[in-house]
């Protein structure tokens, strides 16, 4: 079946942020990495052409080509920008994701994510780099390939904000850079904010049952 004739997969996940003290969510430096590492994810669950506005210009080869095709998601990803830095022509960022509360649905249940640090918590290297405007005109294929959802359940989140950009938030950036990253050094900030988040080494043990999809929290900070 080609893909635009597709039905829509389960999607129902909600992306939730925090970040250091002073790091600004809404700053244009952090919007495109929130939006890269979101786009991500959609890619993972959904497929690219769900991603968002100008993602696919912007990441080009730089993103995950790794998808078993629509599986969906349900839940909710929590997330934590540890480190951003921007200079005019340069952000490198460092990203942390805790998988914990997403699931998808297989074979009528819900997965249960694995109770070690190793399989469900990522430390993720994002780095972008400012090109010279283009002068040719956009990709017709990557805009008719960006998609948007049918959110299979509501997506709340605060006041007059939306769940996803409707607006391409990369502009002249390209992504040179996304990576999980298994460095120590990148590892042991989100070890210390998950376990802050688990109160421990590991998470904790799941409240629902297989049979039963995990809470889908309002997004934040949203767009």
């Amino acid at each position: 079946m080609p893909v635009e004739n597709m039905p829509d997969p389960l999607w129902a996940e909600s992306f939730r942020w925090e970040s250091t003290p002073g790091t600004d969510l809404d700053s244009p430096a952090a919007q495109l990495v929130r939006a890269t590492v979101e786009s991500d994810e959609i890619t993972l669950t959904l497929g690219r052409r769900y991603t968002y506005p100008g993602y696919i210009d912007a990441a080009g080869e730089h993103g995950t080509p790794r998808t078993n095709g629509p599986r969906g998601g349900i839940g909710t990803l929590t997330m934590k920008l540890v480190e951003l830095e921007q200079t005019p022509d340069a952000i490198d960022a460092l990203a942390c994701l805790d998988t914990t509360q997403v699931s998808t649905l297989l074979d009528g249940q819900y997965v249960l994510p694995k109770q070690s640090p190793f399989y469900v918590l990522h430390a993720y290297r994002v780095s972008a780099r400012l090109a010279e405007p283009s002068t040719q005109p956009p990709d017709s294929q990557a805009l008719r390939e960006t998609v948007v959802p049918k959110e299979t359940h509501p997506l709340s989140g605060p006041p007059g904000r939306s769940a996803r950009p409707t607006a391409d938030v990369f502009g002249d950036w390209e992504i040179t850079e996304f990576a999980m990253s298994a460095a120590p050094e990148d590892r042991a900030p989100c070890l210390e904010w998950a376990e802050q988040r688990w109160g421990g080494p590991n998470p904790p043990a799941p409240t629902r049952s297989a049979s039963e999809p995990p809470a889908i929290e309002p997004f934040y900070p949203g767009w």
